[in-house]
């Protein structure tokens, strides 16, 4: 990489990274999958957001008290960020806030939540239904997780009971160039007259879903 910096500033050119979407159309699988029809993991990678997952409910007296959603993206890949669209119900978006309320996010580059990243863990505020958080890690599988179980005390706002959780869509950005080569998706690169700029570990990025192109200097 330094040697590339040197190069590109030799000919005073840099380098601009474009994010993209990491998880789409990619493997899904989930806990617990509703018995409704369209319910299903892949729901959640599609980019339609009229489309969400649906599982079973947990809760206090739910037999069901933990329940998680997976993405693997294919291969290792440096990832920015993660957003999250949950279901919303028109006149109850406070109770939909208060199933979601309490979920983590995990980073792993095996699939399991043990021995993975915790990227975020909310609480104890409600979060919002169109979520996003920086998570600046390297993995291969993004994990959901959430849990209502009877020895833990919640906030008073977090639903107890009936916790459907309800995943519309699911956005990892990330730069996509796996890093053991095993694997290629399109990823963009920006050649533009100036400094090399570095931003966040990775050089200056900003999210785009055009090719790689060379702009050529004046």
């Amino acid at each position: 990489m330094h040697l590339n910096q040197c190069l590109l500033l030799a000919a005073g050119l840099y380098l601009t990274f474009a994010f993209d979407n990491l998880s789409y159309n990619k493997l899904a699988t989930q806990s617990l999958t509703y018995t409704a029809p369209s319910s299903g993991a892949s729901n959640a990678v599609d980019e339609n957001t009229a489309t969400c997952t649906k599982q079973f409910d947990i809760g206090l007296i739910a037999p069901y008290k933990t329940v998680w959603w997976k993405v693997d993206l294919g291969d290792v890949y440096p990832i920015y960020s993660i957003s999250i669209l949950f279901k919303t119900y028109d006149g109850y978006e406070d109770r939909q806030r208060g199933r979601f309320a309490g979920f983590s996010l995990y980073v792993s580059t095996t699939g399991d939540i043990t021995g993975s990243t915790l990227c975020y863990k909310d609480g104890p505020q409600l979060p919002p239904l169109n979520f996003t958080t920086t998570c600046i890690q390297h993995g291969r599988y993004v994990i959901f997780y959430n849990e209502r179980k009877i020895e833990i005390t919640y906030p008073m706002d977090y639903q107890l009971i009936s916790v459907f959780n309800e995943l519309c869509e699911v956005v990892v950005l990330g730069m996509c160039i796996a890093f053991f080569l095993s694997s290629f998706c399109p990823f963009n690169i920006f050649f533009r007259r100036g400094p090399v700029t570095p931003s966040i570990g990775l050089l200056s990025a900003v999210v785009s879903n055009q090719k790689a192109r060379v702009e050529p200097m004046n």
